[in-house]
């Protein structure tokens, strides 16, 4: 008795269940889905379209900065490149002894050419370029203005 009524206990909640199930929400249900993927299915194409041309100008970007990272490049900016007697780069002048054979290559060649001093002293021997002249005008301490022009200070007394 007490398994029968259980059977039929679960027997009346299966039928209260299923007929809360009507085809027409499943339908309704399955239609919205599909409107919604479809939607998602159009942005899609165009939101992978832009992310692609965003990778694609980053990679662009990327590789103008690598071929400005090149010799010829970092030549072209003025830079030359110490070679010691084995052609190996120089990287600090320490490492060059005093009558070191060595290359220099700039932009249009090499040069060939000998090491004088220390890199802790130069060559008191060798001449020195004068420095280029200032571009501002004027003088006094960079300013554009001559000493005697000074502007006075805002915290003068006077």
């Amino acid at each position: 008795p007490a398994l029968l009524a259980r059977v039929q206990a679960a027997r009346l909640a299966l039928t209260h269940r299923t007929a809360r199930l009507m085809p027409r929400l499943l339908v309704e249900q399955r239609r919205r889905g599909a409107e919604t993927l479809a939607g998602l299915a159009r942005r899609l194409d165009p939101a992978a379209r832009r992310g692609l041309a965003a990778l694609a100008d980053r990679l662009a970007a990327q590789g103008r900065l690598l071929a400005s990272l090149g010799t010829d490049q970092t030549l072209a900016r003025g830079f030359a490149i110490v070679r010691d007697g084995e052609d190996r780069v120089a990287m600090r002048a320490a490492a060059l002894a005093p009558g070191t054979p060595m290359s220099v290559q700039f932009l249009d060649g090499r040069v060939g050419a000998v090491t004088a001093g220390t890199a802790e002293s130069p060559a008191a021997d060798l001449p020195r370029r004068p420095s280029p002249p200032s571009r501002r005008r004027g003088g006094a301490k960079g300013h554009g203005t001559p000493a005697s022009a000074a502007q006075a200070s805002l915290f003068d007394d006077g």
